[in-house]
């Protein structure tokens, strides 16, 4: 999916990797973000951005997974919401590998099993990594 995001609009896939720009103002000692008639036309274009790459995205996601990020309010959130179901954080992912090393350290053929079966069995060990 990023390749194709990529292909599309590049800038569109930096939003999805770092946020939307969101436009603020100083009043006084304060950082506010602006309203919407507030904004200028390059600011109207970053938003309309982050909008285009949540379009994207909610058309290459499943109803289950839209049901998932459908409250996100930008593209970034939408990302690592689906990024974090699919991958899991960093620990996650570490028990995922050991998990499969182990398996990977421990295959040998099973009595009853054909030589196509057990390569299948330790295909779907390689594949997995």
């Amino acid at each position: 999916m990023m390749i194709f995001i990529q292909s599309t609009d590049y800038d569109l896939w930096k939003i999805i990797q770092n946020g939307p720009i969101i436009p603020t103002k100083k009043v006084g000692e304060e950082t506010m973000p602006k309203s919407d008639n507030e904004w200028s036309p390059s600011e109207k274009t970053s938003i309309e951005k982050n909008y285009r790459a949540m379009n994207l995205l909610f058309c290459a996601i499943t109803p289950n997974e839209y049901d998932c990020v459908s409250a996100c309010e930008s593209a970034k959130e939408i990302w690592d919401e689906l990024e974090m179901s699919h991958e899991g954080d960093s620990q996650v992912k570490e028990s995922k590998i050991d998990i499969l090393v182990h398996s990977y350290e421990l295959f040998k053929m099973k009595p009853d099993e054909s030589m196509s079966q057990m390569f299948a069995r330790f295909a779907s060990i390689v594949i997995s990594f």
